[in-house]
């Protein structure tokens, strides 16, 4: 039962760690991601989740939480595939976009 538990963890970790590295790749530093992956789920989320709870849930650190089968609230619960594609959409989205600007910027 623990091994089982392994792999949505290990993914969840794998795909945050991609977020966390396309939004540092594309500010050129690891303090300003750093802060927003900090400072997003403590203050801003809490504020936003009595008014849109939909746009919260969507975010990249709630959707792991759904896909570990740990929301912070039935409202915020995502389906465990649908969180593990909003967590993956963004970590695509995210190092895509700084694999573009680096080529663009850097090359």
């Amino acid at each position: 039962e623990a091994a089982g538990g392994l792999l949505p963890r290990a993914a969840a970790c794998l795909l945050l760690g991609l977020v966390a590295y396309g939004s540092a790749t594309l500010a050129r530093t690891a303090a300003t991601p750093l802060a927003v992956l900090v400072v997003v789920p403590v203050l801003v989320s809490p504020l936003l989740r009595g008014p849109v709870p939909g746009v919260v849930r969507l975010l990249p650190y709630e959707a792991a939480l759904s896909l570990l089968g740990a929301p912070r609230g039935p409202d915020l619960a995502l389906d465990r595939p649908v969180g593990l594609l909003v967590v993956v959409a963004w970590a695509v989205v995210l190092v895509g976009a700084a694999w573009a600007v680096t080529v663009r910027r850097d090359g």
